[in-house]
């Protein structure tokens, strides 16, 4: 009661609303409202339903109700329905209530697999924000030698786009309608249906699309260098610019 704080040492769980959780070591300070894990820190959150989803787990965790933040310290991993994000550190924005997730910051060795629009993320840091409702993803970003698998179909490759900073934008639908990039860019066009591969390498690069198309035009400045394979019968078309502007067609062929 001194300073109102609730302090178990060994194993604890809890429950509030659609959030449950539990650890080894807990401290509740009663004045801020702040929940810590000292110890195998596990937090999740259901849906309306009650179904499980998304799910943290952590060496450490903080949760600060007033604010709407959850800290999570140390071997992060998160089940986002089929979704793995993990990351050395992460700090997470709760809705009003903390019944959803609106953000993930991911800190140090971060990475993503699986996803609407995306096989795999990885960066030193990747930034993932959601609609108000938690329900889509709307933004990523990733700094730190960033590289990101883009979904194929039919058994195509995806895109691979490379950068040092990437910034990608998507559409309700989890169609890209925007793309950047800045430092040692570097984008891979598979080929598909008889078209070459291509690769692009640049110090920056800007892509935008509509909604259900995916990206349509993309630009790449400052020493550009655009690659076309060949096939067995001939040697790769390179051009080297300042600036190089390329219509896409669709995701799969570009």
């Amino acid at each position: 009661e001194a300073d109102a704080t609730v302090r178990v040492p060994g194993p604890v769980s809890f429950q509030k609303g659609r959030m449950t959780g539990s650890g080894v070591g807990m401290t509740y300070d009663q004045n801020t409202d702040v929940l810590s894990l000292l110890d195998q820190a596990r937090v999740a959150l259901t849906d309306e339903s009650g179904a499980a989803a998304t799910e943290f787990r952590s060496n450490a965790a903080t949760l600060a109700r007033l604010e709407g933040t959850l800290a999570l310290a140390g071997s992060v991993h998160v089940l986002r329905g089929q979704q793995v994000l993990e990351a050395d550190d992460s700090h997470v924005e709760l809705s009003t209530g903390v019944d959803f997730v609106t953000a993930i910051e991911l800190r140090g060795n971060a990475s993503v697999v699986g996803g609407g629009a995306f096989d795999s993320m990885t960066a030193e840091n990747i930034d993932l924000d959601y609609t108000e409702d938690g329900a889509t993803l709307e933004r990523v970003l990733l700094s730190g030698s960033g590289a990101i698998l883009m979904k194929g179909t039919d058994g195509e490759a995806g895109r691979e786009f490379f950068g040092d900073i990437l910034d990608l934008v998507f559409a309700p639908d989890a169609s890209l309608t925007h793309a950047a990039g800045h430092g040692h860019v570097h984008v891979a066009l598979p080929g598909r249906l008889g078209s070459p591969t291509r690769n692009v390498r640049a110090a920056r690069f800007e892509a935008t699309g509509e909604p259900g198309q995916d990206l349509t035009t993309a630009r790449f400045d400052e020493d550009v260098e655009y690659r076309e394979e060949a096939g067995d019968s001939g040697a790769p078309r390179l051009v080297r610019s300042n600036m190089l502007g390329i219509t896409l067609a669709d995701a799969d062929g570009d």
